[in-house]
């Protein structure tokens, strides 16, 4: 029992510094990939990291945590200019 509580310190000191937190619950990226391609009818191969990435970290209510909305805005321009 004592290892136990030792780990879930260690690991909530840990989470606590992460600063882009995902929002995708129990879903992970795998299912999360699924539903971009029956809402969209993109392939999977036309999904990219960005979209993913900005997607896992959306809230419920829709937006973004103001750390996480000025990485969105980064790629968002770079994406512009890429594309």
């Amino acid at each position: 029992m004592f290892l136990m509580q030792e780990t879930s310190k260690k690991a909530k000191k840990v989470r606590a510094h992460h600063k882009y937190n995902h929002h995708l619950s129990r879903k992970g990226y795998a299912r999360l990939t699924t539903e971009i391609m029956q809402e969209t009818g993109l392939e999977e191969e036309e999904i990219d990291r960005a979209m993913l990435w900005k997607r896992a970290r959306e809230l419920k209510i829709g937006g973004f945590d103001s750390d996480v909305q000025v990485v969105v805005d980064r790629i968002v321009d770079l994406v512009r200019l890429v594309g």
